[in-house]
């Protein structure tokens, strides 16, 4: 899942983008009315799109006036972060480009940023390197240019962007390893390209999955892990022990040879 609206209406502007930097509009419209079983359109067949989405924006009718106080933020693999107003995404008729990329490298996350809310976010590695970032420091660029490089990257790639407002971090990796530590720091960003902080040491062949802020809540917090095998895993957040930031962690979820964790969820 990469976005979703609870209160959408045919009048709602919708943007899809995918891990090429392409926007595509879609009409909400077209889709016509389904049950929660039901798996949905293709976005191939539905606008044409292909690749992967990572990102969607929905822009309520009686919100157009605010698109302008927004501003969509885009990370690619290579470490580069585009920021562009929210309104020129949306003279999008069909599809545009969002991003220019460098070869090899592709949009693996992104977020739209309103006016007054909280900027700074985590950014974290396939690796298990992380760095917080102010995004007020991402110059807001024009829709057709490369973005800036922020990420001081080694053999290594983003992986994903999360919130940075709590005091901890739940890291969930791909062979099912997780820990929760504290959010240091010692990870916030002084200037472009600072160097990236180990969040995890990892053992040969695994990567981090997902990171996911860990509130005053989390002990409580119920998730469901969904494996490539059709398997589906409960987790609780009170199973998850805190450690240091470079151990290893524990073995929270059996993954089994030939298998892969797809989704983590929160119920």
């Amino acid at each position: 899942v990469i976005g979703y609206e609870t209160e959408a209406t045919t009048n709602d502007l919708v943007r899809v983008v995918n891990n090429l930097g392409t926007v595509y509009s879609l009409n909400i419209g077209k889709l016509g009315m389904s049950d929660a079983g039901h798996k949905g359109v293709p976005l191939i067949d539905a606008i044409g799109m292909g690749g992967t989405g990572v990102l969607t924006i929905f822009v309520k009718e009686k919100e157009l006036k605010k698109a302008a106080s927004k501003t969509v933020v885009l990370f690619t693999k290579k470490g580069i972060i585009k920021a562009t107003k929210l309104d020129e995404f949306l003279k999008c008729k069909t599809s545009l480009q969002g991003i220019v990329l460098d070869e090899g490298d592709q949009v693996c996350f992104g977020m739209v940023v309103g006016s007054g809310e909280d900027t700074n976010r985590l950014i974290y590695t396939k690796n298990g390197f992380g760095i917080v970032l102010d995004l007020k420091q991402v110059t807001i660029t024009a829709r057709m240019t490369k973005g800036t490089a922020h990420l001081a990257l080694e053999d290594d790639e983003a992986a994903g962007v999360c919130m940075a407002n709590t005091d901890r971090i739940f890291i969930l990796t791909t062979k099912g390893y997780g820990k929760l530590c504290a959010l240091d720091s010692i990870l916030t960003a002084k200037k472009r390209k600072a160097d990236m902080i180990r969040l995890i040491s990892l053992s040969d062949g695994d990567n981090v999955f997902r990171i996911i802020p860990a509130d005053t809540l989390f002990d409580h917090a119920k998730f469901i892990v969904h494996m490539a095998l059709g398997t589906k895993i409960e987790l609780s957040g009170a199973d998850v022990r805190e450690t240091t930031r470079i151990s290893k962690g524990f073995k929270l979820v059996p993954v089994k040879r030939g298998d892969s964790i797809v989704r983590i969820r929160t119920v």
